[in-house]
């Protein structure tokens, strides 16, 4: 069988964000102007890093010391690795695989198994409500994705239609619905999925959802998107896969939470919004077999 790829469990973005909490706020400043153009903020020098978060060289040495990095050396070459990663490609990856079907669809199962282990362990209540906090006191929820990633953003939409009114799938963003976009203001919330392989369209979409005010719910990898920085709330997931393509799997459990969640907040109005739902959807819009043509054709 091939080997799990992208193990990114101890990803220097990940380490940042778990010691986000404990940092002096010199501190917090590099972590954030690192995560603001990750990784490339991490690849010049030390001073060009102290001088883009406006902070002393001893104060860069200190946060990467914090994190597990005994020199600025060290740091570079986790970055480069990470870097390499996120640009591997899925063609590079697509080898013969020596085992039988059963091996396969079984050590593919398992991997997403561990994945949504690891999640469950890393990912925190309290991150999993201010989302679904989001989702339910906004006016209206938009959402988008990749060229994959756009099938987890309309299940979060499907999910989400079904407790609260307001919610819109702008189609992948590769070819977004513009007429949506175009109502994005504030009060609203952008829901956006953006895996390894970070289209330039969501970038730009996540850029005019700032610009008007909107708040950013991000939906990403542990080499963390380049949308990061302008997220409101982020939520990373694994991807860790057996197969030559990254898995959505835990992206997909991780959807489920939220829009549970948020239902959950949303009390006694999802009720009476799913009885009513209930009602449409037993409902026929059209007739198929009254009054159809006895001589239409197979």
């Amino acid at each position: 069988m091939n080997e799990t790829r992208s193990d990114a469990s101890s990803s220097v973005a990940l380490k940042l964000r778990e010691a986000m909490p404990s940092l002096t706020p010199s501190e917090r400043k590099v972590a954030r102007a690192l995560l603001a153009n990750y990784p490339v903020a991490g690849l010049g020098t030390v001073a060009e890093l102290a001088k883009l978060a406006n902070v002393s060289h001893p104060t860069v040495l200190r946060l990467l010391t914090r994190i597990g990095f005994p020199s600025y050396g060290d740091f570079q070459r986790a970055l480069r690795d990470e870097l390499d990663e996120r640009l591997a490609s899925v063609s590079a990856d697509f080898l013969p695989d020596a085992g039988g079907a059963g091996d396969s669809v079984s050590a593919t199962l398992h991997a997403a198994i561990a994945n949504l282990s690891a999640d469950a362990e890393s990912i925190t209540a309290g991150e999993i409500e201010a989302v679904a906090h989001a989702l339910a006191r906004a006016r209206r929820v938009f959402l988008t994705g990749g060229v994959t990633s756009h099938a987890v953003a309309y299940y979060l939409y499907l999910q989400l239609g079904l407790v609260r009114s307001g919610c819109r799938f702008v189609g992948p963003a590769a070819s977004p619905t513009w007429t949506d976009l175009a109502d994005l203001g504030r009060r609203d919330v952008i829901v956006l999925f953006d895996y390894r392989g970070y289209e330039a369209n969501t970038l730009e979409i996540a850029r005019w959802a700032q610009s008007g005010g909107a708040r950013i719910v991000l939906f990403t990898d542990p080499w963390l998107s380049p949308i990061t920085g302008l997220a409101t709330h982020l939520l990373v997931t694994r991807c860790e896969s057996v197969t030559p393509f990254d898995t959505l799997v835990p992206a997909v459990a991780l959807a489920e939470a939220v829009a549970s969640e948020a239902a959950r907040q949303l009390g006694d109005k999802v009720q009476a919004r799913l009885a009513l739902m209930e009602r449409l959807l037993a409902a026929p819009t059209c007739r198929l077999v009254e009054g159809a043509p006895e001589d239409r054709q197979m």
